[in-house]
């Protein structure tokens, strides 16, 4: 099922006015559910790079960035001025750059995330059907990387065909601006930043057994913005 079917059918499960999920027990210990669009901008900045178990420091010249959107879905419970939320997204994107040398060297990576967040939120005000809060929380990773490509010298351009997989730890800060728009639902805007606390490691190269010899480390983080809608019960 395409992502958009996905997103529809769950909003149509969240707002449809029946009985579709008031008989099952686990949803009581739940106050709210959504989904989110997000707009995520990601930045690497690389450390170093090893080649043949020579390791060499990164020299670079600035962060790397992409720009990437996905969807997210969630489950909060309420406490007052406070809410918990468990939130899963997934992540595809293509070609992140990340340099490591002046920009002469540098690979170009496709991801895929598998990310599980565990976010506090408190409200600090409302007014006239308007809310803010601020959050954030830790999250776990799943990170697939596929390596592209790889200049190693301004100008050869080398097929890597490679893949990592790594988990990742992560944690999140928000702000977050909230409009009712009927009594049980209200849009959601958050802006925040995150973190991942593990430097990644892409590849660059494989030896004739296959091992992977050659690789890069980086840091990653992102800025993001997301448009959430959320369903009371």
């Amino acid at each position: 099922m395409q992502t958009r079917h996905k997103i529809i059918f769950f909003l149509f499960f969240l707002f449809f006015p029946g009985k579709a999920y008031s008989d099952s027990s686990w949803w009581n210990y739940f106050d709210y559910a959504g989904v989110s669009w997000s707009v995520e901008e990601f930045r690497t900045i690389g450390s170093g790079h090893n080649s043949a178990s020579n390791f060499t420091p990164g020299s670079s010249d600035g962060a790397d960035i992409h720009t990437d959107t996905s969807f997210d879905i969630f489950l909060g419970k309420k406490f007052g001025q406070t809410r918990g939320e468990i939130n899963y997204s997934k992540n595809n994107f293509k070609d992140l750059r990340t340099s490591y040398l002046k920009q002469l060297h540098y690979l170009n990576t496709d991801f895929a995330i598998h990310e599980l967040n565990f976010n506090g939120f408190y409200d600090l005000f409302q007014s006239k059907g308007l809310n803010f809060s601020i959050g954030g929380g830790p999250g776990i990773a799943m990170v697939k990387m596929t390596g592209e490509s790889y200049r190693s010298d301004g100008f050869s351009l080398v097929k890597i065909n490679d893949n990592h997989n790594d988990t990742i730890f992560t944690y999140n800060v928000s702000l977050g601006l909230g409009y009712r728009f009927r009594s049980d639902a209200l849009l959601d805007i958050r802006v925040g930043h995150k973190e991942f606390m593990n430097e990644i490691r892409q590849q660059t190269s494989k030896i004739s057994d296959g091992t992977a010899n050659g690789y890069v480390t980086s840091d990653l983080s992102s800025n993001f913005i997301k448009f959430r809608i959320v369903k009371e019960f």
